[in-house]
């Protein structure tokens, strides 16, 4: 009988730990449920005057019949982010592909947009983080060349532990995790005015979103693309056209 309860015991704290380890999925989207031509549902516009541009459903130039979200315009003080709360941690992986122009990732966004930039010269491929603080710039803290090929597909991880903040990437038909990656470029200690907000996307003449996730702690499995999505919905219990 000892035995038999101690058994019990060990499996119990393994599921716990296995549950412990799975985390927890802040937000998710593919944008499969959305309509081509009109706004997306799920990301809202940041800006101190009334919204100029925000991202709108189209499909993806490579993938007919696939949804995205079509980044036109994007400028410096308007920025798309994510409906979800404010976190000072959390794993964001998606996947990109833009045509040229500054390409801008927005990190610890507030209600009036100040927030981390960390954006990309595509023509250059030199990545550099920036704040925006109420109007004016600061930086670069930060800057690394890393040049990446224009309309083609690259999936994205972000990592974010306050003021801590790495940047991993690869072309989406990568299958090399993550974890054995080095980062693009790396924030750690070079500045500290914001630890937690919103994620979204800045700037942009034209580049395509998809297949978002956001989490915090990590993923029992490791799938990519529209999988990733639907798993994340799965564990948040959603279903997977949600």
């Amino acid at each position: 009988m000892q035995k038999i309860v101690m058994s019990i015991l060990i499996f119990s704290l393994s599921v716990a730990i296995s549950f412990s380890a799975i985390g927890e999925t802040m937000f998710s989207d593919d944008f499969q449920s959305e309509e081509v031509d009109q706004d997306p549902t799920r990301w809202m516009n940041i800006t101190p005057d009334p919204p100029r541009t925000t991202g709108i459903i189209a499909e993806d130039p490579q993938d007919a019949g696939n949804l995205t979200m079509k980044i036109t315009a994007l400028d410096a003080t308007n920025v798309l982010v994510a409906d979800m709360e404010d976190l000072p941690e959390y794993i964001a992986e998606w996947d990109w592909m833009w045509e040229s122009g500054w390409q801008t990732i927005a990190i610890h966004t507030q209600e009036n947009g100040d927030r981390y930039h960390l954006g990309v010269e595509a023509n250059t491929g030199v990545w550099e983080m920036w704040s925006w603080n109420s109007g004016a710039w600061g930086g670069p803290f930060v800057t690394n060349p890393f040049p990446q090929e224009a309309n083609v597909w690259h999936s994205f991880q972000l990592i974010v532990n306050q003021a801590h903040i790495i940047l991993k990437t690869k072309e989406r038909d990568d299958t090399t995790q993550f974890d054995q990656l080095d980062p693009v470029i790396e924030m750690d200690g070079e500045d500290t005015a914001y630890t937690s907000g919103k994620f979204g996307i800045a700037d942009g003449p034209i580049s395509y979103i998809d297949n978002v996730v956001i989490y915090i702690g990590s993923k029992a499995v490791t799938p990519v693309g529209r999988l990733s999505v639907t798993w994340a919905k799965l564990k948040a219990g959603l279903p997977p056209d949600h």
